[in-house]
């Protein structure tokens, strides 16, 4: 009988009470599959010894089929349901029903994964668990613009917020008397150098698909807290039997699945407008018929002179009808071309590459000038940009408001990002976001991409226009 010891955090398997079949069969429970197909499949079973504990009921449930018992060193208490919770709201911010069953869900259940898309109040949500567990506690983002954004409405909901560098720079001596959001390498290195905040009730990430990546699951190792919760607009990949090693993580952090919302419900709803997404075709010959190679191919698609001509053309219509345009692309070369094409029609157009930059054009010399990109989200908001272009970064996770209009330029057919990406100009009021993508006919893969694009855009309910 395979013997767990269960923690916050990891279970440990007791290694007296383990026979070598057992062992292998709970390595081929813990073994998935990773993201890139040239790449070996990854086991979470850590030295034979421990394993994340949200993948512990999934463990279990395998071990039944295959007939091999299993047994607690001792009661599994942050997994019983909490029958008593109750929320504490803000009363400048009106729960929507919906709303509150996903915080008594998160309350009861004390951890899992939370698929909330863009425009469902996620923030707010996020916010509300934190203001009625009243706990210390850690919201993880991935970059310093989400952080900004995160805090400033945490701090309007009257949280008692820090961020890392806070501490020296206010003297904290009680550290442990607040909640913190921050960057996962941010918050693991101060950790690691004064051995604080290793212990929190309360430990929850935003844009939890980034839990595939290293510094956002070893977080999850590294923090002892009994409440987790993984929150974003991308759906798992897979929820049955067979799941992918980025959802293996999430699960793995915090837990199983425990509410999804669905873009339709909130639509129909009337919560969100659906978005018109038109399929736009342009003249081009066939390029390199015969390469599959993505870095080749995006080359080819965003050197494409006939695609971009047609983007500067989409943009311009745009901008004369005053609308607020952003443009997202994953490429900074691209970023940069289509920035001096644009500039050439429209000016105050505005390049900001992720990070803590951005491009503008000198309307005199024409040169390129690099400045801050703090002001790139208020710029667009004022109008004092006509045009925005993103990469990178504001692909996801930060909230324009004011964007009304978007251009597709990025290609690709990732079920992770393209949600990311509509989301952005998916918004709760004004009128239905009008977005443009393009029917990439001048190579096969590209084509596909694009068919793939459609079936999401299909899958979400949005309403596709093919010209």
């Amino acid at each position: 009988m395979i013997e767990f010891d269960v923690k916050s955090n990891v279970t440990y398997i007791n290694q007296n009470k383990i026979t070598k079949n057992e062992l292998k069969v709970l390595k081929q429970i813990l073994t998935f599959s990773a993201s890139k197909k040239d790449e070996e499949p990854i086991s979470l079973l850590e030295n034979n010894s421990f394993f994340l504990s949200g993948l512990i009921k999934r463990v279990v449930s395998f071990l039944d089929k295959k007939n091999l018992s299993s047994s607690f060193k001792q009661p599994l208490s942050f997994f019983n349901i909490n029958e008593t919770c109750k929320i504490i709201d803000h009363s400048d911010y009106i729960l929507r029903p919906y709303q509150k069953k996903v915080v008594l869900k998160c309350m009861r259940f004390k951890r899992g994964i939370i698929q909330s898309p863009t425009g469902s109040g996620k923030t707010l949500m996020q916010a509300t668990v934190l203001n009625s567990i009243n706990t210390p506690s850690l919201t993880v983002v991935f970059t310093d613009l989400q952080r900004e954004q995160l805090y400033n409405f945490y701090n309007k909901m009257g949280l008692p917020i820090l961020k890392i560098k806070d501490i020296d720079r206010k003297n904290i001596k009680n550290v442990n008397d607040f909640h913190y959001v921050d960057t996962a390498i941010t918050f693991t290195n101060y950790v690691r150098k004064t051995g604080h905040l290793k212990k929190l009730e309360l430990l929850q990430y935003d844009e939890s698909h980034h839990l595939g990546g290293p510094s956002w699951h070893s977080l999850g190792y590294l923090i002892e807290s009994n409440y987790r919760f993984a929150w974003s607009a991308t759906p798992l990949e897979n929820n049955s039997k067979k799941i992918s090693l980025r959802d293996a993580y999430a699960i793995g952090v915090t837990g199983e699945i425990i509410c999804t919302i669905p873009v339709s419900f909130l639509i129909n709803k009337g919560f969100l407008h659906k978005p018109k997404i038109n399929m736009v075709r342009y003249k081009s010959p066939l390029k390199s018929p015969n390469c599959n190679n993505w870095i080749i191919l995006s080359r080819v698609l965003h050197g494409n002179t006939q695609r971009n001509e047609k983007i500067v053309e989409i943009a311009k219509k745009l901008v004369d009808k005053n609308y607020k345009v952003l443009v997202i692309v994953d490429k900074v070369k691209h970023g940069l071309k289509l920035l001096k094409l644009i500039s050439k029609k429209i000016e105050n157009t505005v390049f900001a590459k992720g990070g803590k930059q951005q491009y503008k054009i000198c309307p005199f010399t024409k040169s390129l000038i690099l400045e801050s990109s703090e002001n790139f989200v208020k710029g667009l908001e004022s109008g004092e940009y006509k045009i925005g272009i993103g990469c990178c970064n504001y692909k996801e996770a930060i909230d324009l408001p004011s964007i009304d209009a978007g251009i597709v330029a990025c290609g690709g057919k990732s079920a992770y990002s393209i949600p990311q990406i509509i989301g952005r100009y998916i918004r709760p009021k004004g009128k239905s976001p009008l977005i443009y993508d393009f029917w990439d006919h001048i190579n096969p893969i590209l084509k596909y991409h694009s068919k793939k694009r459609i079936e999401l855009y299909k899958k979400y309910e949005y309403e596709v226009i093919e010209e």
